[in-house]
Protein backbone atom coordinates (compact mmCIF):
# COMPACT_ATOMS: atom_id res chain seq x y z
CA UNK A 1 0.00 0.00 0.00
CA UNK A 2 2.74 2.20 1.25
CA UNK A 3 4.60 1.84 -2.43
CA UNK A 4 1.29 2.54 -4.61
CA UNK A 5 0.76 5.91 -2.41
CA UNK A 6 4.38 6.58 -3.24
CA UNK A 7 4.21 6.09 -6.63
CA UNK A 8 0.71 8.04 -6.84
CA UNK A 9 2.94 11.18 -4.93
CA UNK A 10 5.36 10.69 -7.49
CA UNK A 11 3.07 10.51 -10.70
CA UNK A 12 1.62 14.02 -9.04
CA UNK A 13 5.12 15.37 -8.66
CA UNK A 14 6.30 14.57 -12.01
CA UNK A 15 3.39 15.38 -14.19
CA UNK A 16 0.74 18.65 -12.40
CA UNK A 17 -0.81 19.80 -15.44
CA UNK A 18 -2.50 17.73 -17.93
CA UNK A 19 -1.92 18.83 -21.88
CA UNK A 20 -2.83 17.55 -24.98
CA UNK A 21 -0.08 15.14 -26.96
CA UNK A 22 -0.03 17.56 -30.26
CA UNK A 23 3.63 18.13 -29.74
CA UNK A 24 4.75 14.55 -28.76
CA UNK A 25 4.93 11.54 -30.45
CA UNK A 26 5.88 8.40 -28.87
CA UNK A 27 7.34 5.28 -31.29
CA UNK A 28 7.33 1.52 -30.66
CA UNK A 29 9.54 -0.55 -33.39
CA UNK A 30 9.07 -3.92 -33.51
CA UNK A 31 10.22 -6.55 -36.03
CA UNK A 32 7.54 -7.04 -39.01
CA UNK A 33 8.33 -10.86 -38.57
CA UNK A 34 9.64 -13.13 -35.84
CA UNK A 35 9.50 -16.70 -35.31
CA UNK A 36 8.35 -19.58 -32.61
CA UNK A 37 10.77 -19.38 -29.58
CA UNK A 38 12.70 -16.15 -30.99
CA UNK A 39 13.32 -13.21 -28.29
CA UNK A 40 12.98 -9.90 -30.20
CA UNK A 41 13.55 -6.37 -29.78
CA UNK A 42 11.86 -3.12 -29.68
CA UNK A 43 13.16 0.44 -29.53
CA UNK A 44 11.01 2.45 -27.95
CA UNK A 45 11.66 6.39 -28.71
CA UNK A 46 10.27 10.01 -29.35
CA UNK A 47 9.33 13.19 -31.00
CA UNK A 48 9.28 16.28 -29.69
CA UNK A 49 9.87 19.91 -29.45
CA UNK A 50 10.48 19.36 -25.65
CA UNK A 51 12.50 16.80 -23.54
CA UNK A 52 10.53 14.42 -22.25
CA UNK A 53 11.28 14.29 -18.38
CA UNK A 54 9.48 11.17 -17.49
CA UNK A 55 7.40 9.12 -18.92
CA UNK A 56 4.95 5.68 -17.32
CA UNK A 57 2.80 3.33 -19.62
CA UNK A 58 2.05 -0.68 -19.58
CA UNK A 59 2.33 -3.61 -21.57
CA UNK A 60 -0.65 -5.21 -23.05
CA UNK A 61 0.50 -8.62 -24.77
CA UNK A 62 -1.21 -11.74 -26.59
CA UNK A 63 -1.04 -14.88 -24.58
CA UNK A 64 2.03 -16.06 -26.59
CA UNK A 65 4.16 -13.27 -26.07
CA UNK A 66 5.73 -12.33 -22.76
CA UNK A 67 7.90 -9.45 -21.26
CA UNK A 68 11.45 -9.99 -21.58
CA UNK A 69 13.69 -7.42 -20.37
CA UNK A 70 14.19 -3.74 -20.08
CA UNK A 71 17.52 -1.97 -21.44
CA UNK A 72 17.18 2.23 -21.00
CA UNK A 73 19.84 4.53 -22.07
CA UNK A 74 21.84 5.87 -20.22
CA UNK A 75 20.32 9.05 -19.42
CA UNK A 76 17.54 7.38 -18.33
CA UNK A 77 16.76 6.01 -15.12
CA UNK A 78 14.65 3.10 -13.87
CA UNK A 79 11.55 4.31 -10.76
CA UNK A 80 9.54 1.05 -11.17
CA UNK A 81 9.26 -1.73 -13.96
CA UNK A 82 7.91 -5.15 -14.03
CA UNK A 83 6.42 -7.80 -16.49
CA UNK A 84 3.32 -5.06 -17.05
CA UNK A 85 4.82 -2.00 -17.68
CA UNK A 86 7.09 1.30 -16.22
CA UNK A 87 7.67 4.13 -14.98
CA UNK A 88 11.05 6.03 -15.55
CA UNK A 89 12.63 9.10 -15.52
CA UNK A 90 14.99 11.26 -18.48
CA UNK A 91 18.33 12.72 -16.16
CA UNK A 92 19.17 14.39 -18.83
CA UNK A 93 17.31 17.69 -19.91
CA UNK A 94 19.67 19.19 -22.06
CA UNK A 95 20.18 16.27 -24.73
CA UNK A 96 18.65 15.94 -27.64
CA UNK A 97 18.78 11.87 -27.89
CA UNK A 98 15.34 10.50 -28.61
CA UNK A 99 15.95 6.89 -28.06
CA UNK A 100 14.46 6.21 -24.55
CA UNK A 101 14.85 2.09 -24.06
CA UNK A 102 15.05 -1.10 -25.60
CA UNK A 103 11.85 -3.32 -24.84
CA UNK A 104 12.40 -6.90 -25.28
CA UNK A 105 10.06 -9.60 -25.45
CA UNK A 106 9.89 -13.64 -25.75
CA UNK A 107 7.53 -15.58 -28.43
CA UNK A 108 6.13 -18.98 -27.46
CA UNK A 109 7.73 -21.68 -29.18
CA UNK A 110 3.92 -22.87 -29.67
CA UNK A 111 2.44 -19.74 -31.09
CA UNK A 112 0.50 -20.21 -34.50
CA UNK A 113 2.84 -19.69 -37.74
CA UNK A 114 1.25 -17.19 -40.32
CA UNK A 115 -0.79 -15.45 -37.76
CA UNK A 116 -0.70 -11.86 -36.68
CA UNK A 117 -0.08 -10.74 -32.58
CA UNK A 118 0.02 -7.34 -31.16
CA UNK A 119 2.31 -5.08 -28.62
CA UNK A 120 0.43 -2.68 -27.15
CA UNK A 121 1.51 0.25 -25.16
CA UNK A 122 -1.42 1.54 -23.15
CA UNK A 123 -1.75 4.14 -20.45
CA UNK A 124 0.76 6.31 -21.75
CA UNK A 125 1.80 9.20 -20.05
CA UNK A 126 4.77 11.85 -20.36
CA UNK A 127 5.84 14.95 -18.73
CA UNK A 128 7.96 17.65 -20.35
CA UNK A 129 10.61 20.23 -18.69
CA UNK A 130 7.84 22.17 -17.19
CA UNK A 131 6.22 19.33 -15.59
CA UNK A 132 3.15 19.61 -18.07
CA UNK A 133 1.50 15.75 -18.20
CA UNK A 134 0.86 14.68 -21.66
CA UNK A 135 -1.98 11.89 -22.52
CA UNK A 136 -0.70 10.13 -25.38
CA UNK A 137 -3.26 7.39 -27.12
CA UNK A 138 -1.83 3.78 -27.52
CA UNK A 139 0.56 2.39 -29.62
CA UNK A 140 0.07 -1.12 -31.34
CA UNK A 141 2.74 -2.88 -33.06
CA UNK A 142 1.78 -6.06 -35.02
CA UNK A 143 4.07 -9.13 -35.40
CA UNK A 144 3.35 -11.79 -38.00
CA UNK A 145 5.19 -15.27 -37.19
CA UNK A 146 6.31 -16.88 -39.59
CA UNK A 147 8.66 -20.11 -39.59
CA UNK A 148 12.72 -19.58 -39.24
CA UNK A 149 13.52 -23.40 -40.70
CA UNK A 150 16.06 -22.49 -43.22
CA UNK A 151 17.28 -26.37 -43.97
CA UNK A 152 16.64 -29.02 -46.42
CA UNK A 153 14.83 -32.00 -46.19
CA UNK A 154 16.65 -33.47 -48.95
CA UNK A 155 19.49 -33.15 -51.35
CA UNK A 156 20.85 -35.64 -54.48
CA UNK A 157 22.58 -35.61 -57.44
CA UNK A 158 20.31 -37.66 -60.33
CA UNK A 159 24.22 -39.62 -61.20
CA UNK A 160 26.01 -39.62 -58.07
CA UNK A 161 25.40 -40.17 -54.49
CA UNK A 162 27.03 -37.67 -51.86
CA UNK A 163 28.92 -38.09 -48.82
CA UNK A 164 28.33 -38.26 -46.31
CA UNK A 165 24.69 -39.41 -46.34
CA UNK A 166 22.74 -36.27 -45.79
CA UNK A 167 21.33 -35.02 -43.09
CA UNK A 168 19.79 -31.35 -42.79
CA UNK A 169 22.36 -30.62 -39.81
CA UNK A 170 25.26 -31.28 -42.44
CA UNK A 171 26.48 -28.81 -44.84
CA UNK A 172 29.65 -29.67 -46.92
CA UNK A 173 29.22 -32.73 -49.24
CA UNK A 174 31.33 -34.64 -51.66
CA UNK A 175 30.53 -36.66 -54.81
CA UNK A 176 32.66 -38.42 -57.41
CA UNK A 177 30.74 -38.38 -61.10
CA UNK A 178 32.29 -39.55 -64.28
CA UNK A 179 29.82 -37.91 -66.57
CA UNK A 180 30.49 -33.82 -67.83
CA UNK A 181 26.74 -32.54 -66.35
CA UNK A 182 25.04 -33.09 -62.89
CA UNK A 183 21.38 -32.60 -61.83
CA UNK A 184 20.98 -31.22 -58.45
CA UNK A 185 17.85 -31.89 -56.86
CA UNK A 186 17.21 -29.97 -53.25
CA UNK A 187 13.97 -29.59 -51.42
CA UNK A 188 13.44 -27.47 -48.30
CA UNK A 189 11.76 -28.71 -44.76
CA UNK A 190 9.20 -25.17 -44.90
CA UNK A 191 7.53 -25.34 -48.10
CA UNK A 192 7.58 -21.39 -47.53
CA UNK A 193 11.33 -21.83 -47.71
CA UNK A 194 13.68 -20.60 -50.95
CA UNK A 195 16.03 -22.41 -52.57
CA UNK A 196 18.53 -20.48 -54.81
CA UNK A 197 21.83 -21.09 -56.12
CA UNK A 198 23.15 -24.37 -58.34
CA UNK A 199 20.23 -26.39 -58.02
CA UNK A 200 19.27 -27.86 -61.44
CA UNK A 201 21.61 -28.70 -64.60
CA UNK A 202 25.11 -27.96 -64.01
CA UNK A 203 27.98 -28.94 -66.24
CA UNK A 204 31.57 -30.92 -64.77
CA UNK A 205 35.00 -29.92 -65.53
CA UNK A 206 37.18 -32.33 -64.79
CA UNK A 207 38.45 -31.67 -61.61
CA UNK A 208 37.02 -30.32 -58.43
CA UNK A 209 33.90 -28.36 -59.01
CA UNK A 210 32.17 -26.41 -56.30
CA UNK A 211 28.21 -25.88 -55.94
CA UNK A 212 26.17 -23.95 -53.55
CA UNK A 213 23.14 -24.49 -52.28
CA UNK A 214 21.31 -21.21 -50.62
CA UNK A 215 18.13 -21.87 -48.68
CA UNK A 216 16.19 -18.73 -46.97
CA UNK A 217 13.88 -18.94 -44.19
CA UNK A 218 9.99 -16.92 -44.51
CA UNK A 219 12.20 -15.07 -41.59
CA UNK A 220 14.74 -14.40 -43.90
CA UNK A 221 17.65 -15.98 -42.26
CA UNK A 222 19.76 -18.54 -45.08
CA UNK A 223 21.71 -21.29 -44.42
CA UNK A 224 24.21 -22.57 -47.56
CA UNK A 225 24.90 -26.39 -48.21
CA UNK A 226 27.62 -27.29 -50.37
CA UNK A 227 28.63 -29.61 -52.56
CA UNK A 228 32.00 -30.45 -53.98
CA UNK A 229 32.00 -32.90 -57.03
CA UNK A 230 34.93 -34.87 -57.95
CA UNK A 231 34.83 -35.42 -61.79
CA UNK A 232 38.47 -37.34 -62.59
CA UNK A 233 40.67 -36.89 -65.40
CA UNK A 234 40.86 -40.07 -67.29
CA UNK A 235 44.06 -41.49 -68.36
CA UNK A 236 45.62 -40.09 -71.14
CA UNK A 237 44.94 -42.78 -73.89
CA UNK A 238 41.08 -42.50 -73.05
CA UNK A 239 41.45 -38.63 -73.49
CA UNK A 240 43.81 -38.59 -76.26
CA UNK A 241 40.83 -40.37 -78.10
CA UNK A 242 37.95 -37.99 -77.02
CA UNK A 243 40.17 -35.32 -78.34
CA UNK A 244 41.69 -36.90 -81.41
CA UNK A 245 40.89 -34.32 -83.73
CA UNK A 246 43.00 -31.48 -81.85
CA UNK A 247 46.01 -31.70 -83.63
CA UNK A 248 48.92 -29.06 -84.27
CA UNK A 249 49.40 -27.39 -87.52
CA UNK A 250 52.22 -29.67 -87.90
CA UNK A 251 50.22 -32.22 -87.40
CA UNK A 252 52.03 -33.27 -84.27
CA UNK A 253 49.15 -34.17 -81.44
CA UNK A 254 48.60 -31.48 -78.89
CA UNK A 255 48.92 -32.48 -75.58
CA UNK A 256 45.86 -33.00 -73.55
CA UNK A 257 47.59 -33.51 -70.10
CA UNK A 258 46.13 -30.67 -68.08
CA UNK A 259 46.66 -32.06 -64.53
CA UNK A 260 49.51 -30.26 -61.53
CA UNK A 261 52.58 -31.20 -60.57
CA UNK A 262 52.89 -29.59 -57.29
CA UNK A 263 50.51 -26.21 -55.32
CA UNK A 264 52.02 -24.61 -52.86
CA UNK A 265 50.74 -21.60 -50.09
CA UNK A 266 53.40 -19.50 -48.52
CA UNK A 267 53.76 -20.65 -44.73
CA UNK A 268 51.10 -23.57 -45.43
CA UNK A 269 51.48 -27.28 -45.42
CA UNK A 270 48.63 -28.84 -48.65
CA UNK A 271 50.09 -32.37 -48.43
CA UNK A 272 49.13 -32.04 -52.27
CA UNK A 273 48.79 -34.77 -54.37
CA UNK A 274 48.42 -34.48 -58.65
CA UNK A 275 45.15 -36.93 -58.24
CA UNK A 276 43.33 -35.42 -55.15
CA UNK A 277 41.13 -31.42 -56.76
CA UNK A 278 39.77 -30.65 -53.43
CA UNK A 279 41.82 -29.05 -50.14
CA UNK A 280 40.78 -27.16 -47.30
CA UNK A 281 42.49 -24.94 -45.22
CA UNK A 282 41.76 -22.49 -42.38
CA UNK A 283 43.50 -19.55 -41.95
CA UNK A 284 43.14 -17.34 -38.94
CA UNK A 285 41.11 -13.26 -39.26
CA UNK A 286 44.20 -11.81 -39.79
CA UNK A 287 45.13 -13.43 -42.99
CA UNK A 288 43.27 -11.10 -45.92
CA UNK A 289 45.61 -12.75 -49.15
CA UNK A 290 47.07 -16.15 -49.66
CA UNK A 291 49.87 -16.24 -51.99
CA UNK A 292 49.21 -19.17 -54.21
CA UNK A 293 51.33 -20.83 -56.48
CA UNK A 294 50.93 -23.82 -58.80
CA UNK A 295 53.11 -26.00 -61.30
CA UNK A 296 51.64 -28.01 -63.99
CA UNK A 297 52.94 -31.55 -65.05
CA UNK A 298 53.19 -29.85 -68.50
CA UNK A 299 54.92 -26.86 -69.17
CA UNK A 300 53.22 -26.05 -72.15
CA UNK A 301 49.81 -26.31 -69.96
CA UNK A 302 48.63 -22.79 -68.88
CA UNK A 303 46.71 -21.84 -65.00
CA UNK A 304 44.86 -19.48 -63.97
CA UNK A 305 44.54 -18.74 -60.33
CA UNK A 306 41.21 -16.84 -58.57
CA UNK A 307 40.25 -16.56 -55.06
CA UNK A 308 43.07 -15.74 -53.37
CA UNK A 309 42.65 -12.54 -52.57
CA UNK A 310 40.70 -9.85 -50.08
CA UNK A 311 39.68 -13.38 -48.09
CA UNK A 312 36.25 -12.76 -45.88
CA UNK A 313 35.29 -14.36 -42.48
CA UNK A 314 33.40 -18.02 -43.57
CA UNK A 315 34.41 -20.13 -46.66
CA UNK A 316 36.34 -18.80 -49.48
CA UNK A 317 37.10 -20.81 -52.29
CA UNK A 318 39.95 -20.48 -54.55
CA UNK A 319 40.39 -22.06 -57.94
CA UNK A 320 43.02 -23.21 -59.76
CA UNK A 321 42.19 -23.98 -63.04
CA UNK A 322 44.57 -25.75 -65.66
CA UNK A 323 44.33 -25.75 -69.45
CA UNK A 324 45.91 -28.16 -71.60
CA UNK A 325 47.71 -27.10 -75.27
CA UNK A 326 44.70 -29.00 -76.75
CA UNK A 327 41.98 -26.99 -74.74
CA UNK A 328 41.29 -29.60 -71.72
CA UNK A 329 40.72 -28.11 -68.92
CA UNK A 330 41.11 -29.47 -65.15
CA UNK A 331 40.03 -27.67 -61.70
CA UNK A 332 41.79 -27.90 -58.18
CA UNK A 333 39.97 -26.27 -55.68
CA UNK A 334 40.97 -25.25 -52.23
CA UNK A 335 38.45 -24.32 -49.34
CA UNK A 336 40.11 -21.50 -46.89
CA UNK A 337 37.88 -20.89 -43.44
CA UNK A 338 39.07 -18.06 -42.32
CA UNK A 339 37.79 -17.95 -38.72
CA UNK A 340 36.32 -15.34 -36.55
CA UNK A 341 39.15 -15.34 -34.21
CA UNK A 342 43.04 -15.18 -34.35
CA UNK A 343 44.81 -18.60 -34.92
CA UNK A 344 47.48 -19.58 -32.77
CA UNK A 345 50.80 -19.96 -35.14
CA UNK A 346 52.92 -20.78 -32.17
CA UNK A 347 54.97 -24.26 -33.30
CA UNK A 348 57.45 -24.26 -31.36
CA UNK A 349 59.32 -26.91 -29.39
CA UNK A 350 60.35 -26.64 -25.77
CA UNK A 351 62.05 -30.09 -26.46
CA UNK A 352 62.57 -33.31 -27.88
CA UNK A 353 63.96 -36.07 -25.50
CA UNK A 354 65.16 -39.74 -27.00
CA UNK A 355 64.89 -42.13 -24.18
CA UNK A 356 68.37 -43.56 -23.31
CA UNK A 357 69.96 -40.22 -25.11
CA UNK A 358 71.07 -36.85 -25.00
CA UNK A 359 70.12 -34.66 -28.29
CA UNK A 360 71.25 -31.86 -26.63
CA UNK A 361 67.97 -29.63 -28.23
CA UNK A 362 68.46 -26.06 -28.99
CA UNK A 363 65.13 -23.83 -29.69
CA UNK A 364 66.86 -22.79 -32.19
CA UNK A 365 67.89 -25.74 -34.07
CA UNK A 366 65.94 -27.55 -36.37
CA UNK A 367 68.70 -30.19 -38.02
CA UNK A 368 70.42 -33.14 -35.43
CA UNK A 369 72.74 -35.81 -35.79
CA UNK A 370 72.45 -38.68 -33.10
CA UNK A 371 74.91 -41.90 -32.48
CA UNK A 372 72.70 -44.88 -31.58
CA UNK A 373 73.32 -48.35 -30.75
CA UNK A 374 71.43 -51.12 -32.32
CA UNK A 375 67.55 -50.09 -31.84
CA UNK A 376 65.49 -50.45 -34.71
CA UNK A 377 63.27 -47.70 -33.32
CA UNK A 378 63.38 -44.90 -30.53
CA UNK A 379 61.27 -43.74 -27.81
CA UNK A 380 60.57 -39.88 -29.25
CA UNK A 381 58.51 -37.80 -26.85
CA UNK A 382 57.82 -33.92 -28.27
CA UNK A 383 57.28 -31.36 -25.88
CA UNK A 384 55.47 -28.34 -27.75
CA UNK A 385 55.20 -24.87 -26.30
CA UNK A 386 51.50 -24.28 -27.16
CA UNK A 387 48.74 -27.06 -26.68
CA UNK A 388 46.79 -26.35 -29.83
CA UNK A 389 49.65 -27.69 -32.02
CA UNK A 390 50.23 -31.01 -33.17
CA UNK A 391 53.38 -33.38 -34.12
CA UNK A 392 53.92 -36.27 -36.75
CA UNK A 393 57.08 -38.15 -36.55
CA UNK A 394 58.12 -40.25 -40.13
CA UNK A 395 61.06 -42.48 -40.79
CA UNK A 396 61.43 -43.77 -37.08
CA UNK A 397 61.33 -47.50 -38.12
CA UNK A 398 63.77 -49.67 -39.44
CA UNK A 399 67.01 -47.70 -38.14
CA UNK A 400 70.11 -47.76 -40.26
CA UNK A 401 72.55 -46.06 -40.56
CA UNK A 402 72.50 -42.34 -42.43
CA UNK A 403 68.39 -42.84 -41.43
CA UNK A 404 66.59 -39.58 -41.47
CA UNK A 405 64.03 -39.15 -38.77
CA UNK A 406 61.22 -36.80 -39.64
CA UNK A 407 59.45 -34.19 -36.81
CA UNK A 408 56.87 -32.14 -38.61
CA UNK A 409 55.05 -29.55 -35.91
CA UNK A 410 51.65 -27.93 -37.22
CA UNK A 411 50.69 -24.73 -35.51
CA UNK A 412 47.00 -24.34 -35.15
CA UNK A 413 46.95 -21.70 -37.79
CA UNK A 414 48.52 -24.89 -40.07
CA UNK A 415 52.06 -23.08 -40.68
CA UNK A 416 54.48 -25.76 -39.76
CA UNK A 417 58.37 -26.18 -38.66
CA UNK A 418 59.87 -29.00 -39.55
CA UNK A 419 62.80 -30.85 -37.50
CA UNK A 420 65.31 -33.62 -38.82
CA UNK A 421 67.63 -36.16 -36.80
CA UNK A 422 70.38 -38.08 -39.02
CA UNK A 423 70.80 -41.64 -37.79
CA UNK A 424 74.39 -43.35 -36.97
CA UNK A 425 75.16 -46.59 -35.80
CA UNK A 426 77.67 -47.29 -33.34
CA UNK A 427 80.10 -49.46 -35.12
CA UNK A 428 81.49 -50.83 -31.96
CA UNK A 429 78.30 -51.85 -30.09
CA UNK A 430 76.71 -53.86 -33.03
CA UNK A 431 78.47 -57.16 -34.49
CA UNK A 432 78.58 -57.73 -38.31
CA UNK A 433 76.48 -60.68 -39.33
CA UNK A 434 79.20 -62.66 -41.70
CA UNK A 435 81.71 -62.21 -38.65
CA UNK A 436 78.31 -63.61 -36.65
CA UNK A 437 78.35 -66.35 -39.46
CA UNK A 438 82.14 -67.09 -39.36
CA UNK A 439 82.63 -67.25 -35.81
CA UNK A 440 79.96 -69.81 -35.05
CA UNK A 441 81.23 -71.90 -37.84
CA UNK A 442 84.57 -71.59 -36.38
CA UNK A 443 83.59 -72.86 -33.29
CA UNK A 444 81.35 -75.80 -34.10
CA UNK A 445 84.70 -76.79 -36.32
CA UNK A 446 87.27 -76.77 -33.51
CA UNK A 447 84.12 -78.21 -31.21
CA UNK A 448 83.81 -81.32 -33.71
CA UNK A 449 88.17 -81.65 -33.98
CA UNK A 450 88.82 -81.57 -30.37
CA UNK A 451 85.47 -83.96 -30.04
CA UNK A 452 87.38 -85.75 -32.30
CA UNK A 453 90.75 -86.03 -30.98
CA UNK A 454 89.34 -87.23 -27.92
CA UNK A 455 87.86 -90.13 -29.10
CA UNK A 456 90.69 -90.89 -30.98
CA UNK A 457 92.52 -91.00 -27.65
CA UNK A 458 90.34 -93.00 -25.56
CA UNK A 459 90.47 -95.49 -28.63
CA UNK A 460 94.17 -95.75 -28.42
CA UNK A 461 93.93 -96.08 -24.58
CA UNK A 462 91.64 -98.99 -24.46
CA UNK A 463 93.66 -100.66 -27.34
CA UNK A 464 96.66 -100.42 -25.14
CA UNK A 465 94.93 -101.92 -22.50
Amino acid sequence: MKKIKFLITLIIIMFPIITKAESLTLKLECPKLASPNQTINCNLSYESQEIIKGLQLKYYLDNEITYNNLSLNKNWTNYYQNKTGLIITNQNLTTTEKNIATISFKIDKNITINKEYNIILKDIEASDNNHNLVTIPDITSTIKIVSNDNTLSNLSLNNGKISPEFNNNITNYTATINKNTTTITATPTNVDSKVTGNIGTNKLEYGANYFKITVTSPLGTTKDYNITIIRPLPSNNNLASEQENNTKTNNEQKSNDASLKDISISNYNLNFKSTLYNYSLKVSNNINNLEVKATANNSNSKITITGQNNLKIGENIITITVTAEDGTTCQYIITVTKLEKELSSDKQVNNIIIENYDLKFQEDKYNYNLTIKNEDKLNIKIELNSKEASYKITGNENLKNNSIITITVTAEDTTSQTYTIKISKDSSSSINLDNIIFLSITIIIILLLLTILVKKKRTKRFNNN
